[in-house]
């Protein structure tokens, strides 16, 4: 009887093992995330499914996790954070361990599809830059410009293409020379294509070196340094690699070092924190229509009573709330309801209000896909 019940469940093992790999590759996409990288130390030939670059491209899709957020702190510690179901608060999950040595600063450029963009500053003005899924604990160095001569200071964006998914790099470098005065130029590379920084000629220097977190349309955002120039905001096609002018709103007062951008329902808009008690958000309705910026409101902002700079993290919920960094603190926006109301942060509040560094909080979904398998063949 022992013997006919061992043969049973060995037959039963058998034929889940033996099932094909499209059956068994649409029963994973069925279950949840947690589930899915359980799979992945079951046995090899699930681990080889749940690590098919095909897979992990439809997985990539269907297992969207949104109200999360991603920080680095000024201690180089990389926490997740979840905003609350009623967007009250913000829970932090665990702390992730990064891929890197804590000499220098780490940033976060962005993320896309679970791959984030990590960029390692020196005090030399030389970057190492990694590519980084902070689930599967892998990451990959992507190469260093050779453009390394005269730069007074770099910025950096990151984004994904549209058209071919291809995720990309742009680089602008700010330049001094003894004779002739300083310019800007920018370059690009496509990560795992060519993996070689191509120069794309003249590009204004943002107003804040980690810029391009705001993307639309297929092209990175962000405001020039340069107040010379009336036209402030510019972008980055990242399929055609070229610059571009987006022309402010004619009646809007220049105060850029209190402005910022933002994505609202897929809609640019610029965020005017330039008065003491008052918030004023500008909408451009047709992208890329001067004439479209309208000034969708000017909303009271009864906590903050003081100008300062405010940098969104792109953590949304419903479509109507995200989440933006405040210097030491965190604040939620809701256009639609006219609310600006402080979120409380729960779990070791000082290291995320006082340490996370503005410019490395960022949305971030979780993700299958690896670094390498993006790099492909040119993986050095």
């Amino acid at each position: 009887m022992m013997i006919r019940e061992k043969r049973r469940l060995d037959e039963a093992s058998t034929e889940i093992l033996d099932l094909p790999t499209s059956i068994m590759m649409d029963i994973l996409l069925r279950q949840p995330i947690q589930t899915v990288f359980s799979c992945r130390n079951v046995c090899q030939s699930w681990k080889n499914i749940v690590s098919d670059p095909y897979f992990t491209r439809i997985c990539t899709g269907k297992l969207h996790m949104a109200n999360f957020a991603l920080s680095i702190s000024r201690e180089n510690i990389a926490s997740l954070w979840k905003l609350s179901k009623f967007g009250l608060c913000v829970k932090k999950k665990k702390e992730i361990a990064l891929p890197l040595s804590t000499k220098g600063q780490l940033f976060i450029l962005g993320s896309c599809n679970g791959l984030v963009c990590l960029r390692h500053k020196f005090f030399d003005n030389i970057d190492d830059l990694y590519l980084w899924n902070p689930a599967l604990g892998e990451n990959i160095l992507l190469p260093r410009s050779k453009n390394e001569k005269r730069i007074l200071k770099s910025a950096y964006g990151y984004g994904l293409s549209q058209y071919t998914g291809h995720y990309k790099v742009l680089r602008i470098v700010h330049k001094s020379y003894l004779y002739r005065p300083n310019k800007t130029e920018g370059e690009v590379i496509t990560i795992g294509i060519d993996n070689k920084w191509r120069d794309i000629g003249s590009a204004p220097f943002p107003l804040h070196e980690n810029f391009c977190k705001v993307t639309l349309n297929g092209a990175l955002h962000w405001i020039i340094d340069d107040f010379r120039k009336p036209d402030f905001i510019y972008s980055f096609n990242i399929d055609k690699e070229n610059v571009q002018i987006i022309a402010p709103p004619r009646d809007l007062v220049d105060r850029r070092p209190w402005m910022s951008l933002a994505v609202f329902d897929n809609i640019l808009c610029i965020l005017d924190n330039s008065r003491d008690s008052e918030l004023e958000i500008w909408l451009m309705k047709e992208y890329g229509v001067a004439e479209s910026w309208n000034k969708y409101l000017r909303m009271e902002k009864a906590q903050v009573q003081y100008q300062s700079l405010l940098l969104p993290a792109n953590i949304w919920r419903d479509k109507e709330l995200y989440v933006i960094k405040f210097y030491q603190f965190v604040y939620a926006l809701n256009p639609n309801q006219r609310k600006f109301f402080e979120v409380e942060v729960l779990e070791n509040k000082s290291r995320f209000l006082r340490n996370t560094v503005s410019d490395s909080v960022a949305a971030y979904n979780v993700s299958l896909l690896s670094p390498k398998d993006v790099m492909g063949t040119n993986l050095s």
